[in-house]
Parts: structure tokens; sequence; C-alpha cells
């Protein structure tokens, strides 16, 4: 298959390294939107947690390989791109499946998969756990109607026993403020790590989004209340105007309804600078996460498919 210049032929792959940052953004740009989990941050922080992807060029797609954290380090293949969706879709399962690998394609963006023509001798199936949550931040931030009710009054009831709550950034290339979110995380995960994040994933690609502060855009604003940091979240802006992808929200849990108002204040401050879209990323199939992230009434969903030659 023909190459792009910076990345090799399928089926060769090559590893994810500093000097291939630029070209991947700019394939990634190449979306109509941000599908987080192809974000340049998201892969390092999450795909790339055993430090094993690789790239590959096929056609007008880029082909992953990695190790998933999701599916007990599993070697996986997803794949994105704007144009020769069949054919690449094909080639790379009938390669994998030459290699005796699971032949399936994973994360695959809808957009991507709405490219294929001819779906006879593929399994195309939607992965509803890996749908990205979309808000606009106009209407999340306006609390208008019915269906905020509950939001509104959680929202106002934090506000009476914080009024002091005050949303500050925090610049993650400074050690100490670096420093200060290490210790805060690591200390309110506590007792609700076993519960909400057994294996520790969530903490350690935070910890990995820490490292790399300095190598690659990461934002981060913490909620303030007496003094005290109470809540800490991670953020970062993909290449596609308008949109900020949210990747971590970490709260003081002595606090009640914490998370709720940090998130709200994110919203609300990411409109006034200019974003109208938040990626809020997908629910993993946790009813947890699902619940909040509907508290702010989803505008739409960004839906990923898995693709498997059938039969097999």
């Amino acid at each position: 298959m023909e190459s792009s210049a910076a990345f090799p032929a399928f089926p060769n792959f090559a590893p994810l390294s500093p000097d291939l940052y630029a070209a991947y953004r700019e394939r990634y740009a190449q979306l109509s939107a941000p599908y987080c989990d192809f974000s340049l941050n998201n892969l390092l922080i999450w795909l790339d947690q055993r430090d094993d992807v690789a790239l590959s060029a096929a056609g007008e797609c880029l082909v992953l390989r990695f190790s998933s954290v999701f599916d007990h380090n599993r070697r996986g293949y997803a794949l994105f791109g704007t144009g020769d969706v069949e054919r690449v879709a094909r080639d790379v399962l009938h390669s994998i499946a030459a290699q005796g690998e699971e032949t399936t394609l994973c994360m695959i963006p809808g957009e991507t998969v709405a490219l294929i023509g001819n779906k006879d001798g593929l399994c195309i199936e939607e992965e509803s756990r890996n749908a990205d949550y979309i808000i606009h931040t106009g209407t999340a931030r306006a609390l208008e109607g019915s269906n905020y009710g509950n939001l509104r009054r959680r929202l106002n009831l934090f506000r009476k026993l914080y009024p002091d709550a005050e949303l500050v950034a925090l610049d993650l290339r400074d050690r100490q403020s670096s420093h200060l979110v290490r210790q805060s995380v690591e200390a309110w995960a506590g007792e609700n790590l076993t519960k909400n994040d057994p294996e520790g994933l969530d903490l350690r690609a935070i910890t990995k989004h820490l490292d790399l502060a300095g190598v690659i855009p990461v934002h981060a604003r913490g909620l303030m209340i007496g003094g005290r940091l109470a809540s800490v979240s991670i953020y970062h802006y993909p290449p596609h105007k308008g949109w900020l992808i949210f990747n971590h929200l970490r709260c003081d849990g002595r606090y009640r309804g914490l998370f709720a108002y940090s998130l709200y204040q994110m919203i609300d401050w990411a409109h006034a600078n200019g974003t109208q879209w938040i990626n809020l990323e997908q629910d993993l199939g946790k009813p947890g996460l699902r619940r909040i992230k509907l508290l702010f009434r989803l505008n739409h969903y960004l839906r990923r498919y898995s693709i498997s030659l059938a039969g097999k």
C-alpha cells in the first residue's frame, strides 16, 4: 500500500515518536470532529500506556497498533481516515488474520465507517461504550428548561455551601503547580480508587499526562475553596476550531456536589473563552460516568464502530 512521507506503508509500522507528532496531528485534523481516542494527547496517555503504539499509512487512512489496557493488554488495531476505507479495512483485516491475530478493527470513527460503500463480507457493529459525549457550551451553561432542573438545584446548593469557590488556572509546566496536582489527585483517589478505578488506569493516565505537559499542550484549571485546591480539571485543545477535549476531573470527596459544580464552571469558562463544543469522552460502559455526563444534556454523540470479517 502507498504511504505518506511520514509513515511507513502498511503492513510496516513505526513507533509513535515525537518527530511524528506534527504529521499525526495533520492527519487527525482531517476528521470533521475530534474523536477523543485519536487525539494525540489521548493516544499517548491511553493507547500508549504500554509504550508500544505504532502507526502505518494505508491509502488515506492511518492504522494504529497498540496493547489495549482495557482488554488485558491484548494487541489491538484501529484506523481512521477520510477515504479508501473499504479497501484499507479489508486489506488490514486479511493481513492480521494471516498473522493468526484476532481479526477485528476497533474504535473506528462513524464518519470513517460511513465511507464504506460495499459492506459485503464485513461485520460492522457499534461500540456503544466508546461513543463520545458532545455538549454545546452555550446550551449547557444556560441551564434553561426542565431538563436542567436537577442540575440547577445541585449547583445552587453548592453555591450556598461554598460561596467562595473560585476557578483558577494551573500551569502544569510549573514544577510547583504540577507537584500540587499530583499530590492532590493521588490523595483524592484514596478509598475511591478500588471502587471507581480498580486497576488504577485513570490515575496512570493522569500521571502520564502530567509528565507530558512540557512536550505537548496540556491545560488545567483548579477550583479553590477557602484557599485549598478542591478539584482539578485537565483538558486540551484539538486542532479542530471551537473544540475542547475534557480529559480528567478529580475532586476532593469531602465537598458535596463538587464534581457537577466543577464541570459546570469549566463549561461556563470554556464558553466565555470561545469554545463551542466540548468532548466529554466516553462512559466506558460505567453507569456512574454515564449519569454524570447526562446531567449536562449532551447535544450528540461521536459514535465508534468495530469491523471484522463476516464469519470470523
